[in-house]
């Protein structure tokens, strides 16, 4: 996952605007993604840690004396010239299209907070001031980048950026989702753009609540058979569980199996009749494959999804107000059920 990165592009200006910007911008660290397990329990569990514009083309006609005199066509409609900055988000998008990345979304936090840093440069600035870092959290992110460069002209802005492998490497990188890019201008001539882009688990790639479940249900069940267990079921009163305790650790940014009164007593909210109950929870992995591997990569998450007593499962996601996603799974076996039948041997050819 890119953590957060900032830098001050090449300059194509004199002498004297490069030095203006000669400084590299100081950068900040994205939380890192973590994950948590519970133990068995059987009351309780106490958690352990772990745009193109078309125009109207006009139709070629060889008239004759007794052919009709066709309709003019209508005038091409001219569409509004793109601004500097919007010119710049399109080259950005179609770069992004041509390397397979999804397009970025322009969101007017980010293109105030780059508005601020411009004109700060612009005054003489060496590089971005820490209430970068600040603003981009306060309007939700989580992670972001920024880029400056000074030119003449809006396309040499774009050349420096997208021709210049590091910085062209951070603008198609798919892990950012919105964009913010502002102008400001130098007394002495030319301008100097900013570019901030940032990533929020809440820009609509990530299915919320338990949408999501049926895929973890897959991937855990694809662990299970690997070592010859049954697949699990998806239980609604699991999900409604796993909600609880996504949306717990999302109210109070933070991974926790603790709150609500515990892992039983969510169970019990939920109107599940629990004989056992386990429990994962993870915060800040940007897809249902990354989280769920993150499980499989933890010895004590595996271990719980691989537990042959359990039966059902039930899993949810929220999103926090630090653009980071909290993630919740439940496993649990009700009164009454046994445990499931080991998953049949793959059956043989018969050799001829």
């Amino acid at each position: 996952m890119p953590t957060s990165r900032s830098g001050l592009g090449a300059l194509t200006l004199p002498a004297i605007l490069a030095a203006i910007l000669a400084a590299a911008a100081g950068c900040t660290a994205a939380p890192p993604a973590e994950t948590g397990s519970t133990a068995p329990a059987a009351a309780t569990a106490s958690p352990h840690a772990t745009d193109s514009r078309a125009q109207a083309a006009t139709p070629s006609a060889a008239s004759t004396a007794d052919a009709p005199t066709p309709t003019p066509a209508p005038a091409p409609t001219t569409a509004e010239p793109r601004t500097a900055t919007e010119t710049i988000v399109q080259a950005l998008n179609d770069a992004r299209a041509q390397a397979g990345a999804q397009a970025l979304v322009t969101d007017p936090d980010l293109e105030a907070i780059a508005s601020e840093q411009a004109e700060l440069i612009a005054d003489g600035a060496a590089g971005f001031s820490d209430q970068l870092a600040t603003g981009v959290a306060d309007a939700g992110y989580p992670s972001h980048a920024a880029q400056a460069v000074g030119a003449l002209r809006v396309t040499t802005a774009t050349q420096e950026w997208l021709t210049d492998p590091e910085t062209r490497e951070i603008f198609i990188d798919d892990a950012f989702s919105a964009v913010g890019v502002a102008e400001a201008g130098y007394e002495a001539g030319g301008s100097v753009y900013v570019a901030v882009l940032a990533y929020t688990a809440g820009d609509g790639s990530l299915p919320l609540g338990s949408e999501g479940a049926e895929r973890i249900l897959d991937l855990t069940n694809g662990e299970r058979a690997a070592v010859g267990l049954a697949p699990l079921t998806l239980s609604e009163e699991l999900n409604a569980a796993a909600q609880l305790q996504a949306d717990h650790q999302a109210e109070i940014l933070e991974m926790t199996h603790d709150g609500l009164g515990g892992l039983g007593a969510r169970f019990d909210a939920a109107g599940y009749d629990y004989r056992l109950a386990l429990e994962n929870v993870a915060v800040g992995q940007r897809t249902l494959d990354q989280v769920a591997q993150g499980w499989v990569d933890s010895p004590d998450h595996y271990e719980n999804m691989v537990n042959p007593e359990v039966t059902e499962m039930g899993f949810a996601v929220t999103v926090g107000v630090d653009g980071r996603a909290y993630y919740a799974q439940e496993f649990g076996v009700q009164h009454g059920d046994s445990a499931p039948a080991p998953a049949p041997e793959p059956s043989r050819s018969p050799s001829s």
